[in-house]
């Protein structure tokens, strides 16, 4: 991992907040035996897609717990098991089936991603997770979609435009197409991102996220700002600059 993976880790980790929070002040270590660790990782993996699971009214206690025994499991197992997609797209599933029969039968596949994933997130936050013999069961964890992610991935992994989600939280597994668009799946954006090395080598996939998430923050931030100033002109020049670029065509006109 770079040091740059590292510093965006750390800053990661100083914006956490709730019960998982506690975890990282504590400086808790991360082991596979703490239940506990596990379960407050998953509610606050949910805590950041709750808004998007319309009038689920409390329904997801089920759904969070088994999702939390279930990758505590993946990290017990004595061997790294050796197909990390199929498993991700089990919980998935299972996940939206364990929803479902409490109730609550609206999830999307878009939706189980983000909890999914932003629980391995939270869980590289806690001491020891980046080191022998934990870090490797990481190795091979996906990107949390959301609308900062993709939109890093639109624009540095060569995607089409007509490609485009308009939510995260709508994605279904596979493409979606229609006669004049083809909405990409949530399996062909994790492959499209992993094929494009140059995006985030020597990192892993998973770590690089930490860098780019911060990063295409502040790009839409000055992206925003700029716009909304008088005098702002061709903004997709200015979309195509760097950002110490934008900060000085910002200050040129405030």
């Amino acid at each position: 991992m770079t040091q740059q993976a590292m510093n965006a880790i750390n800053n990661f980790k100083s914006g956490v907040k709730g019960a998982f929070a506690k975890h990282i002040q504590r400086k808790t270590t991360f082991d596979p035996l703490n239940s506990k660790i596990f379960e407050d990782a998953v509610t606050a993996a949910y805590g950041d897609a709750k808004r998007t699971f319309k009038g689920i009214n409390g329904r997801a206690t089920t759904a969070n717990s088994n999702l939390a025994q279930k990758i505590q499991t993946y990290f017990k197992a004595p061997a790294i098991p050796m197909n990390f997609d199929k498993l991700h797209n089990d919980w998935c599933k299972e996940y939206i089936a364990d929803l479902k029969n409490q109730g609550y039968d609206k999830t999307t596949y878009g939706q189980s991603q983000k909890v999914v994933n932003m629980t391995f997130k939270y869980l590289y936050c806690l001491d020891g997770a980046t080191s022998q013999p934990y870090d490797t069961y990481f190795d091979y964890c996906h990107v949390a979609l959301d609308s900062n992610t993709l939109e890093w991935i639109w624009r540095n992994c060569g995607l089409d435009d007509n490609e485009k989600h308009d939510d995260w939280s709508k994605i279904k597994y596979n493409n979606c197409s229609t006669r004049k668009t083809t909405k990409l799946g949530y399996a062909e954006i994790v492959k499209r991102y992993r094929d494009n090395k140059s995006s985030y080598y020597p990192n892993t996939p998973f770590q690089a996220e930490f860098i780019f998430w911060e990063e295409i923050k502040a790009h839409l931030a000055a992206e925003a700002f700029y716009s909304s100033l008088p005098g702002a002109i061709d903004t997709d020049t200015f979309k195509n600059m760097s950002l110490k670029q934008k900060y000085t065509a910002i200050k040129k006109l405030i």
